[in-house]
């Protein structure tokens, strides 16, 4: 299977409007009941039974999600996509501004059965560290 890079924009599209209206159902429906997600190169996967969860923390600890991607490529059934975020932290009104890289694989029906993500964040107004 070759991804056909409308589909992997579509489910793109899907995950900004997860992460920007903080939708744990809409995240949820994006992936395979099996799926893993795992946010940081060194972090535990989260497993798909606890993605409601998660996603419903985030939403928790964050507001004014924004985030764009551009989708870098393709190889068969996996897809690389840049993404560039901002969003405000609850608990301190500290605006973070971050950049990152997605690694997703998809199933036939492109739904994401594993996402592996490389993120940096910084305080809005400071210089990102080196």
């Amino acid at each position: 299977m070759t991804l056909d890079p409308e589909d992997v924009q579509q489910w793109l599209s899907g995950y900004k409007h997860s992460w920007e209206k903080q939708d744990a159902d809409a995240f949820v429906s994006l992936y395979t009941d099996n799926a893993v997600y795992i946010d940081r190169p060194f972090s535990k996967p989260v497993e798909a039974r606890d993605f409601h969860r998660f996603w419903s923390d985030l939403a928790t600890r964050q507001a004014e999600n924004r985030i764009d991607f551009e989708l870098l490529g393709i190889c068969a059934d996996r897809a690389f996509a840049n993404f560039e975020a901002t969003y405000l932290r609850v608990k301190t009104d500290e605006r973070r501004a971050g950049n990152g890289i997605f690694i997703l694989d998809f199933d036939d029906a492109m739904r994401c059965t594993k996402l592996r993500e490389w993120q940096h964040w910084y305080s809005l107004g400071s210089e990102p560290d080196a």
